[in-house]
């Protein structure tokens, strides 16, 4: 360990004879003012271990390509880089120690430079390959976690309106959701208003990273400062993991929730929400939503103009056992009366024969017609 300083030796032997461990759950996190150091979560203390037990190693270099066809301005590509690194702390984020415990850091303001390697001069058939040893070296090169920006972009050009943008980023501060879902959008979106010379048309970030837990410690009394709900995570059993969206949930006395995937809604193919009801009058906390993972190649996307879980109020009394179990089955159509033929022609039989005059949601509005004259009666 002769590389490491002594503060960060130090820390690393503590952590191999356990007596360090990671970040305790009693551990308050002060809160939070620009400039305040911020500490790690479980997941970046691992990867910020196992950077300093193998710095020569690029273990969690993450490479990302993008392609792009058509005349490209450099210029309008740069500055939107740049804008993302304004938008986003976890573009200027770096890491270092601070009284034996590693610690993040965000630099106050960051730009970058994007010069263009141009490979028109080598002939057509090496430009792919010359390309990618480029990106191949960049992304074996191991990122300093203490020095910012823990990723390297690299763009070029291979032809007349053949251009290649290659990232190599550093996984303890960015993810494939974080790339996918929120930095591609936002470099097209900024990319095209800086290329029409338009301002930035994203509206500035109401919450960074670090700043829920912040606030949860500022308003939460002191037996409860170190309890924060954790947005998602997996559970015990297999293929079941738990969502937060941030409801913190109490009913009046005698009613639950039934939680359930909204209705009359495409159902995703990567994932299913598990249906159930929680007695919310009797438990007070964050409301915490099962889902079961169907298909781990397809990315979950969530989107907050679309519903993700339908909350229904239900009297407990509506699901004792004594209700639930005081039903009968009949087998056979013995038991179907004259009024049951009815509304199954009503309900199944004319709307089949008549299928184009049928309004669509004439169904739903029947039912709030229906209900709404039951009250009045």
């Amino acid at each position: 360990m002769a590389q490491y300083s002594d503060a960060k030796r130090k820390l690393l032997e503590k952590y191999f004879r356990g007596e360090a461990g990671f970040r305790p759950a009693t551990r308050e996190i002060p809160r939070r003012q620009p400039g305040e150091i911020i500490p790690l979560s479980y997941s970046q203390e691992q990867v910020w271990l196992h950077a300093q037990l193998a710095p020569e190693v690029p273990l969690y270099n993450e490479p990302v390509t993008i392609h792009y066809s058509g005349p490209l301005q450099v210029r309008a590509l740069e500055q939107s880089l740049n804008e993302i690194l304004l938008r986003h702390e976890a573009w200027r984020t770096y890491f270092t120690v601070v009284d034996g415990q590693p610690v993040q850091e965000v630099q106050p303001d960051l730009a970058i430079s994007l010069p263009l390697i141009d490979l028109r001069t080598l002939p057509q058939e090496q430009r792919d390959a010359a390309a990618l040893a480029i990106a191949t070296a960049d992304a074996r090169v191991p990122l300093d976690l203490g020095h910012v920006p823990l990723f390297r972009p690299r763009l070029i050009c291979l032809d007349h309106g053949q251009y290649r943008l290659y990232l190599t980023l550093s996984h303890i501060i960015f993810d494939g959701v974080a790339i996918y879902r929120v930095f591609l959008p936002e470099l097209a979106t900024l990319y095209k208003a800086y290329a029409a010379g338009s301002p930035s048309p994203l509206r500035e970030l109401a919450i960074q990273y670090p700043d829920f837990e912040e606030k949860f410690q500022a308003h939460a009394p002191e037996a409860a400062k170190f309890s924060s709900p954790w947005m998602c995570g997996m559970t015990q059993f297999h293929g079941i993991m738990q969502i937060w969206p941030g409801y913190l949930i109490k009913t009046a006395p005698g009613y639950s929730l039934l939680v359930r995937s909204p209705a009359n809604m495409v159902h995703d193919d990567a994932y299913q929400i598990l249906e159930g009801i929680v007695e919310t009058d009797r438990w007070f906390g964050p409301l915490f939503s099962n889902i079961k993972l169907i298909d781990t190649g397809i990315p979950i996307d969530f989107r907050a103009e679309q519903p993700f879980l339908q909350l229904i109020p239900i009297h407990r009394l509506e699901y004792d056992d004594e209700k639930l179990n005081n039903f009968a089955v009949h087998e056979g159509f013995d038991g179907l009366g004259p009024e049951d033929w009815q509304a199954f022609e009503r309900t199944i039989v004319q709307p089949s024969m008549n299928p184009v005059g049928r309004r669509q949601g004439a169904y739903a509005a029947a039912a709030r017609k229906r209900r709404a004259e039951e009250k009045r009666q």
